[in-house]
């Protein structure tokens, strides 16, 4: 008898986990294409030094090193954009090296705002084949919690 009555917490205790378990599975911190992420980085360690400027000391082989780890968080896109996509960024990337290399500007590539080549290859989110690298956007606040907070700030 007395070992039936110890087991009632536990029996009790077992939906609680159950349920931590199941929103535990919820979330994933599986990275997002991490060889992709590599390339794209790898492209941007070697299209660097076409921009001497902007990129007075660099290393090259340091810089793939430095994304090697880096990319095992893998890319800030939530979804996986695809080979496809990866490999039309890595070589939009390099078409920049090759203007920045033969000081044409404007390179003719499809940006989503004005750019020169050399600042292409510093944010590569703003080659059109490469805007699945710019991160999400933040998450919207709902209006109660917003004005909460703002009431919050204007009593201070």
């Amino acid at each position: 008898m007395r070992s039936l009555v110890r087991s009632k917490p536990m029996l009790a205790s077992i939906p609680a986990v159950a349920v931590w378990l199941a929103m535990l599975a919820g979330c994933s911190t599986d990275p997002v294409n991490p060889d992709g992420c590599r390339q794209i980085e790898y492209a941007r360690c070697e299209a660097a030094l076409s921009c001497p400027t902007e990129f007075p000391k660099l290393d090259v082989d340091s810089c793939k090193r430095f994304y090697r780890d880096q990319c095992l968080h893998g890319l800030a896109s939530e979804e996986d954009p695809g080979q496809p996509r990866i490999d039309q960024c890595v070589k939009a990337i390099g078409t920049a090296a090759l203007c920045a290399n033969a000081k044409q500007e404007p390179c003719e590539l499809e940006v989503t705002k004005t750019a020169v080549a050399c600042d292409v290859i510093q944010h590569p989110e703003i080659y059109k084949e490469c805007e699945f690298l710019a991160p999400p956007p933040p998450a919207q606040l709902e209006a109660g919690v917003d004005a909460a907070a703002e009431a919050e700030a204007a009593a201070d």
